[in-house]
Protein backbone atom coordinates (compact mmCIF):
# COMPACT_ATOMS: atom_id res chain seq x y z
CA UNK A 1 0.00 0.00 0.00
CA UNK A 2 1.15 3.45 -0.76
CA UNK A 3 2.20 5.85 1.69
CA UNK A 4 -0.26 8.76 1.88
CA UNK A 5 1.16 11.93 0.31
CA UNK A 6 0.08 15.31 0.86
CA UNK A 7 -2.17 17.08 -1.87
CA UNK A 8 -1.18 20.18 -3.84
CA UNK A 9 -4.42 21.80 -2.26
CA UNK A 10 -2.35 21.33 1.38
CA UNK A 11 0.92 23.03 0.55
CA UNK A 12 -1.20 25.46 -1.31
CA UNK A 13 -2.88 26.55 1.94
CA UNK A 14 0.05 25.91 4.81
CA UNK A 15 2.17 28.34 1.74
CA UNK A 16 -0.70 30.99 2.37
CA UNK A 17 -0.89 30.63 6.22
CA UNK A 18 2.71 31.08 6.30
CA UNK A 19 2.06 34.21 3.83
CA UNK A 20 -0.90 35.46 5.78
CA UNK A 21 1.53 35.37 8.80
CA UNK A 22 3.62 37.74 7.14
CA UNK A 23 6.43 35.25 6.55
CA UNK A 24 7.99 34.49 2.81
CA UNK A 25 7.11 30.77 2.59
CA UNK A 26 10.14 28.79 2.74
CA UNK A 27 10.50 24.92 2.28
CA UNK A 28 10.66 25.15 6.29
CA UNK A 29 8.07 26.99 7.03
CA UNK A 30 5.85 25.20 4.87
CA UNK A 31 6.81 22.11 6.31
CA UNK A 32 5.95 23.57 9.83
CA UNK A 33 2.73 24.85 9.06
CA UNK A 34 2.01 21.66 8.01
CA UNK A 35 2.32 19.93 11.23
CA UNK A 36 6.41 19.24 11.28
CA UNK A 37 8.49 16.42 10.57
CA UNK A 38 5.69 13.81 10.07
CA UNK A 39 4.55 16.30 7.50
CA UNK A 40 7.86 16.97 6.05
CA UNK A 41 8.23 13.08 5.07
CA UNK A 42 5.82 13.35 2.89
CA UNK A 43 6.09 16.56 1.42
CA UNK A 44 7.31 15.31 -2.34
CA UNK A 45 4.98 17.91 -4.38
CA UNK A 46 7.39 20.65 -3.91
Amino acid sequence: MPRPGLTYDEITEAANRVLAAGEKPTINRVREALGGEEAAQRLVVI
